[in-house]
Formats: C-alpha cells, sequence, structure tokens
C-alpha cells in the first residue's frame, strides 16, 4: 500500500488525519523538525513514519516527500 506524507500532523487537524489514516492501515509519515519532541514521539508511538522536515525549508520538503504516493497537507494560515 502507498505511504501517504501528511504535513501538521503534531497539530490537530494533521494529527487527526494522521491517527485517522493509521487507524484504516495505511502507512503514514509526518515531517517533523524535532523527532524527539513529546509530539513527535506520540505519533511515533502510533505508529507513524517520522521523517525530518520543516515547512520553512524548502530542501528538506523535498527531500521528505521522496518515495510517497500522496499528500495531506495542513495549512494554518
Amino acid at each position: 500500500m502507498s505511504r501517504i506524507l501528511a504535513t501538521g500532523a503534531t497539530g490537530l487537524q494533521g494529527g487527526a488525519v494522521a491517527r485517522e489514516l493509521v487507524r484504516r492501515g495505511r502507512p503514514v509519515a509526518a515531517p517533523v523538525r524535532d523527532p524527539a519532541s513529546q509530539r513527535a514521539r506520540a505519533l511515533a508511538d502510533l505508529g507513524v513514519e517520522l521523517v525530518r522536515g520543516d515547512l520553512d525549508d524548502e530542501s528538506s520538503l523535498r527531500s521528505a516527500l521522496e518515495g510517497f504516493h500522496g499528500l495531506f497537507a495542513c495549512r494554518t494560515s
């Protein structure tokens, strides 16, 4: 099954999407600035793959997107 990258997964909306994808058995990953943060670790504990990425750093996002089938992009403004 193809993997989905969910941005904003450490927040409310993106987190809800990531958790639902996991619940449905989909492989999901989340770009995070700090994989050791409490919110990132909570995602990892649910089975979300953590990939280093920052929405303010285009090159990190290009790297984070490699090998994914789809993207859920969550924006706050």
